[in-house]
């Protein structure tokens, strides 16, 4: 058996495996603890690559959103909502890119007290060419499975999270 990744979710998985005592618990455990180190492990490949960019996930989820609304006007509070962060967090975040020239931010042109925030054409140039590596990490990661496969695990991850209370499953 592989040895298993420091993640409590993964920890957990394979500890109720070590418990169970029953043929289909144990089979429903083991199936856990795999599809947790995978997605794990998967995070990391994609993490890696991002970095290679210089960006967090964090980071590219707020350029992609501000890259797919580049026509809009978004306020940092209609960004921390969009993106499921505090106040806080988004600040933190913002203040990053915009030190990297990757987003600026100004006054609304309504005078309120918002900001709003807009992608550069660095932060512009910087999404497209991570989210190009993102793909190629995707389909290098997936290229082993058939489409059959593919598409036995998308509906196998989808039934997995309906089943899931919904004060359990994020945003």
């Amino acid at each position: 058996m592989r040895s298993v990744s420091a993640t409590p979710s993964t920890f957990l998985a394979h500890e109720a495996l070590l418990l169970a005592s029953r043929p289909a618990e144990e089979r429903r455990c083991h199936a856990l603890h795999e599809l947790l180190e995978t997605g794990h492990a998967l995070s990391h490949a994609l993490r890696t690559e991002l970095a290679r960019a210089s960006l967090t996930e964090s980071g590219f989820r707020l350029l992609a959103c501000l890259f797919r609304n580049r026509s809009d006007t978004l306020t940092s509070s209609a960004l921390a909502d969009t993106l499921h962060l505090s106040t806080a967090a988004l600040n933190q975040l913002l203040s990053r890119l915009e030190l990297s020239g990757l987003v600026s931010r100004a006054p609304a042109p309504a005078g309120r007290r918002a900001l709003v925030v807009s992608i550069t054409a660095k932060g512009a140039a910087t999404f497209q060419t991570a989210a190009r590596r993102l793909l190629a990490a995707t389909g290098k990661l997936m290229e082993p499975l058939a489409s059959s496969e593919l598409e036995s695990l998308d509906h196998a991850c989808i039934r997995l999270r309906e089943n899931l209370t919904p004060s359990v499953t994020p945003h």
